[in-house]
């Protein structure tokens, strides 16, 4: 689990998903590695053979030194969604929920926004989202207190109505290159000069 500098210290705020809600009823199974890492060695194998003692439909959380995202990112791609908090300067304790398929056509497929940190930025899918959703949940997250400068959202559509509010709200946007898939765009906060 290299550590790269850039990622020890993440400022931006991270939606808490409902399956990781500090009132969930089942307790997790940690991997604390704070220890591993103050020696400096690197525990990712531990962590690997961790989650192999683990049923595959389990929650589990690691505790760490630093918000590891290259662990977040491996974990990600073998279908773990997670999420991470800072619970003081030195310590973060990161969630795995192993996801789930669903059917596009299900009624699950239009469930809450996917939510991630790639280089320090926040990333929200809303392309599941029957409008006005995706307007309603990007103006709630640019309005809530401590939100980050920049986020980038992954849209079905250009959206249109958008554009007003975030003048409003005194945010700017740049398309980003996308496929036929989806519609990106990344909002930010002006420079003030």
């Amino acid at each position: 689990m290299p550590s790269d500098d850039k990622n020890k210290s993440d400022p931006l705020p991270e939606i808490r998903p409902d399956w990781a809600e500090k009132g969930a009823a089942r307790d997790r199974r940690t991997f604390d590695a704070r220890a591993i890492l103050a020696g400096g060695l690197d525990p990712f194998h531990q962590i690997m053979d961790f989650m192999e003692d683990l049923p595959g439909d389990e929650d589990f959380a690691v505790e760490a030194s630093f918000n590891p995202q290259p662990l977040r990112r491996l974990l990600a791609a073998r279908g773990y969604a997670s999420y991470g908090e800072q619970l003081e300067a030195d310590y973060w304790r990161i969630l795995f929920h192993p996801e789930t398929v669903v059917d596009n056509d299900s009624a699950e497929a239009e469930a809450a926004p996917r939510t991630w940190n790639e280089e320090k930025t926040l990333h929200v899918d809303l392309r599941r989202m029957e409008p006005p959703g995706p307007l309603v949940f990007i103006l709630g997250l640019l309005d809530r207190p401590g939100m980050g400068k920049e986020v980038v959202v992954h849209l079905d559509q250009d959206p249109i109505y958008l554009y007003p509010e975030l003048n409003e709200r005194s945010w700017d946007w740049e398309r980003l290159e996308s496929d036929e898939t989806e519609f990106r765009l990344r909002l930010f906060r002006p420079v003030e000069e």
